[in-house]
């Protein structure tokens, strides 16, 4: 799973603990999941932080080569990659019905049951303008 994100962005400041869920949830599995940064080091380190963060950064501020490589248009977004490097599931945004899907699509690939992305006690909007 490489997801997306620039600092400066309120879609991203509500999307991102969501995939840290799936990440922890999945840790067992052999996934990987690489995040992406359009913002420097530092702005990416407090960023994870402050949201608790815990899969690997790779600092994309310079020359934007991942976001490019994979056709980052808009951020948030979340790529659902194969071991082949087919992308399998993209998520531009945030949607509910688009992380359950996330979710789903990472279980049928680790051949298990999916995992819960929210809380029971979260209140979830259906999306999340940018």
């Amino acid at each position: 799973m490489i997801p997306s994100f620039n600092t400066g962005c309120t879609a991203c400041l509500f999307t991102f603990p969501f995939p840290d869920q799936l990440h922890r949830a999945y840790t067992r599995d052999p996934l990987e999941f690489r995040d992406t940064s359009q913002n420097t080091a530092e702005n990416s380190r407090l960023f994870c932080e402050k949201f608790g963060i815990t899969f690997p950064i790779a600092i994309d501020a310079d020359s934007y080569h991942a976001s490019k490589s994979y056709v980052f248009d808009s951020v948030p977004t979340i790529l659902l990659v194969d071991r082949e490097g087919i992308i399998r599931f993209r998520l531009t945004g945030f949607s509910k019905a688009g992380l359950i899907r996330l979710s789903e699509e990472i279980a049928r690939m680790a051949n298990r049951p999916p995992a819960p992305v929210f809380l029971p006690s979260e209140r979830v909007p259906e999306t999340k303008p940018g």
